[in-house]
């Protein structure tokens, strides 16, 4: 896929914490590179670390969902492998 044809999320709409078993949080989309989470405005990153409680940084996409699809599902079909 052409990364300039790439879908965006729009701004202004909730990313779901995949972890429905102990409450979802919801991170809201403010721009290219920050969410507001839990009253801060930060990176998707570094809510992943405050919802997982850890002390390092992880890849978020595995944590949150975008209407209801799974973000590691969508960069993985945007930026496919075999496309490098």
């Amino acid at each position: 896929m052409d990364p300039l044809a790439a879908p965006v999320v729009d701004l202004a709409r909730a990313l779901v914490d995949i972890d429905s078993t102990s409450g979802d949080e919801t991170a809201i989309v403010v721009n290219e590179r920050k969410v507001r989470f839990r009253e801060r405005e930060i990176s998707l990153t570094e809510a992943t670390r405050l919802r997982e409680d850890l002390s390092y940084s992880v890849a978020p996409t595995g944590y949150w969902l975008y209407e209801g699809r799974n973000l590691g599902n969508i960069y993985a079909e945007t930026y496919p492998l075999d496309s490098l």
